[in-house]
């Protein structure tokens, strides 16, 4: 399996891409004078009728494909580790008792926003994003704690990594290898990009009705 790392490049593309698509918008609001708040897209507006979806949580936007993949093939590859048994598959169990609730984490208010990234990325921003702001608030202030969490994992997988080599498993050895290219492409890109979606939203929510 192959990790999705993406490049840092990705996070300056995507600042270039929402400043361009921002003055733009500005042009046109100047040309034509000031503009009715722009209002809620139908996807966003039944969310916002609907009791589960009221406050904003990660059920209104959607984890990328790709993440949720990728999250599901790790959870797989462990769980083939921690079967093989040994001290790798010991090792493994450790792994997963630190990376379960970290990836709960994840799901809840980490990975939802990037849900944002298509729709922002071709200029279309309307006020029922908004409720996104309450995940990416979350994750800039879960941030130490999230890092901390990345800490603990790599231990772990430090330790997994020197079980494996010492029972020639090649799987765990790929596995401590490939998740931590995850995490590092997580600390780098991922996180920095979902906060940069909340900057960019609550930037743009200024016109919306409160």
């Amino acid at each position: 399996m192959h990790s999705t790392v993406l490049s840092p490049a990705l996070v300056v593309g995507l600042i270039f891409e929402l400043q361009n698509v921002g003055a733009h918008a500005d042009t046109r609001t100047s040309a034509v004078g000031r503009m009715a708040p722009p209002a809620a897209a139908p996807q966003y507006a039944a969310a916002a009728a609907n009791p589960a979806h009221e406050h904003g949580g990660a059920a209104e936007f959607q984890i990328p494909k790709v993440m949720a993949m990728e999250h599901e093939e790790l959870h797989a590859d462990l769980a083939r580790v921690i079967a093989a048994g040994g001290k790798t598959g010991e090792a493994a169990k450790k792994v997963a008792a630190v990376l379960d609730p970290h990836f709960a984490n994840e799901n809840s208010y980490a990975l939802p926003p990037l849900g944002l990234l298509a729709p922002l990325s071709e200029g279309k921003f309307d006020c029922g994003m908004v409720g996104v702001l309450k995940m990416t608030n979350k994750l800039a202030a879960s941030m130490p704690e999230m890092l901390a969490e990345h800490k603990e994992i790599s231990a772990a997988l430090a330790r997994l990594d020197a079980a494996a080599k010492a029972e020639n498993n090649t799987e765990g050895l790929r596995f401590a290898e490939t998740l931590t290219a995850h995490a590092a492409g997580e600390e780098e890109v991922t996180y920095r990009t979902a906060l940069l979606i909340g900057l960019y939203v609550k930037d743009k929510s200024a016109g919306c009705p409160h």
